[in-house]
């Protein structure tokens, strides 16, 4: 029998991700060094361009840093989401199914997150963006839980779906 806390497969961030994280790192990092001010005459930048630029690079420093220690993990009988805020892990058999939560932003873009819910509505839900390098494997199983977003809609669930 194979082991149920075997790691059957890792998503980590998708690889444009990972991409666009190490080029705004190295833009911050330029930035900071005075790379953009170098011009004939200019005798280097001032406090204020430093204090931003510095800025920026710890923005690009610590969002690389997560970009490249999230994942999303499927076991042989749970499914773990991990980042630098600590990891949450659902059982299969405490999974009530699935939903999509979609978030307007100020500009009109949306921002939908997949969403895997548990039985116990004490636990909080897996939530997560589809930057992950997910394959097919991931979508039959994340799409064969039950639907509780058209459950709800169609009347089939009760008061406590959420």
């Amino acid at each position: 029998m194979p082991d149920p806390n075997q790691v059957v497969r890792v998503y980590p961030m998708h690889w444009a991700i990972r991409a666009f994280a190490v080029a705004f790192l190295a833009f911050g990092f330029l930035g900071f060094t005075g790379v953009f001010e170098k011009h004939p005459g200019f005798e280097g930048p001032n406090s204020a361009t430093m204090v931003e630029w510095a800025g920026i690079a710890v923005f690009a420093l610590g969002f690389a840093i997560y970009v490249f220690t999230a994942f999303v993990i499927l076991y042989g009988n749970a499914i773990e989401q991990r980042n630098l805020g600590g990891s949450k892990r659902l059982r299969f058999d405490m999974i009530r199914g699935r939903r999509e939560q979609v978030f307007r932003n100020f500009d009109g873009s949306t921002i939908r997150y997949a969403m895997v819910i548990p039985k116990d509505a004490y636990l909080p839900p897996l939530k997560f963006q589809r930057f992950y390098g997910f394959d097919s494997q991931f979508y039959d199983w994340y799409n064969h839980l039950p639907d509780l977003d058209s459950m709800t809609q169609s009347g089939e669930t009760t008061k406590e779906l959420t």
